[in-house]
């Protein structure tokens, strides 16, 4: 399980990237005067990486905003070093719980990722886009791996009584009121908000023929939706599922809900063009059981549990570390380090998702 949330979440954290080049400019960056950025329990976390980070995100920040303030860059700034120092503790306590996976696997692992760029030259061309490195993105990989190990070893031995499904199910009634719903297909026939009355009466003319087909007896409505359909429903055969009332446009709803099951509407006008609706089940309001619903509430449960521990065991982490922050954050003078000074602990959590958010 760890292994691909580690995968989605680099997926995740670099492939909505604008594809132009978002390449650091190190003019944004003076050599600092110390080689250390910060230290976790006596661990170094170098000012070299440090430094990376913090171009490598300023240029995507600036790929998707026109104005970066200084501000901000001192925020950023702030913002990496704490993710810098999370990790470290993630990397420690990977450590100690004894959840490394092997180098071996890791970069079988690492191997496997990168296959899904399909090619060496696209992967290169991926690296330039996002403006990161091959090293930077696989320690990224590597942490969200460790991360993920990390947390499903806090989830272990966690369960869910049938008391607490129970009383959860009890104390929360109103979750579980099911509303009349109604289940319906259509065919859409497009109108263009600019479109002229002769235009107009055209699809007027071609919804009323494919009504005409829809209500013969050997009429196939799924079939129809697919051949003449002009919306993503065509590709399910017109269906909509089920949709209670005040989900519809008012003119769509006014057509289907008088309707009896089996039946189809006059052809409807609404701001998308001209429908054939067909009505094909109703269901009446009614109440869950909690036999309906034990197995949700379990898992919803269970999941609160888990980021229940794994929250509050990141915060004891936190609080019991001695973190040392060397870097100035503060953008009027990034290139002289600050007076070391241990702190209990960080002002943010280390996030208790499997993905590394700049």
């Amino acid at each position: 399980m760890w292994v691909s949330a580690a995968i989605l979440t680099i997926t995740n954290t670099y492939g909505c990237l604008n594809r132009q080049s978002t390449a650091p400019d190190t003019r944004e960056y003076e050599a600092p005067k110390t080689p250390t950025a910060a230290r976790v329990n006596g661990e170094p976390i170098s000012q070299a990486l440090f430094e990376r980070e913090y171009l490598q995100t300023l240029a995507r920040y600036k790929r998707v905003q026109s104005r970066v303030t200084e501000d901000l860059k001192s925020r950023l700034k702030s913002n990496i070093i704490q993710k810098l120092i999370n990790q470290e503790l993630i990397v420690q306590k990977a450590k100690e719980l004894g959840v490394e996976p092997p180098a071996e696997q890791l970069e079988n692992l690492w191997l496997d990722h990168k296959k899904r760029y399909g090619s060496e030259e696209a992967f290169a061309t991926f690296l330039e886009q996002v403006g990161t490195t091959a090293e930077d993105l696989r320690r990224a990989f590597a942490h969200d791996v460790l991360k993920a190990a990390v947390f499903d070893r806090l989830r272990e031995g966690i369960s869910v009584t049938g008391a607490e499904i129970r009383t959860f199910y009890e104390k929360n009634q109103e979750r579980f009121q099911q509303r009349e719903q109604v289940r319906a297909s259509h065919i859409l026939i497009r109108v263009p908000k600019s479109a002229s009355r002769k235009v107009i009466r055209k699809k007027r003319a071609l919804a009323s023929r494919i009504r005409r087909l829809v209500t013969k007896p050997s009429a196939d409505f799924a079939a129809l939706a697919r051949q003449y359909g002009q919306d993503f429903t065509k590709n399910q055969g017109g269906d909509l599922g089920y949709f209670p009332k005040g989900r519809m446009v008012k003119a769509f709803e006014e057509a289907v809900w008088p309707l009896a099951v089996g039946q189809v509407a006059k052809v409807t006008k609404t701001s998308f063009g001209f429908h054939i609706i067909k009505k094909t089940g109703q269901n009446s309001a009614s109440h869950k059981k909690l036999s309906d619903v034990s197995e949700q509430i379990e898992h919803g449960l269970l999941s609160e549990k888990q980021s229940q521990r794994i929250r509050s065991s990141l915060a004891t982490w936190e609080q019991t570390a001695e973190i040392e922050i060397l870097v100035n954050t503060e953008t009027s003078s990034t290139n002289q380090p600050a007076v070391a000074s241990p702190i209990p602990g960080l002002t943010s959590p280390i996030s208790t998702s499997t993905g590394h958010n700049p």
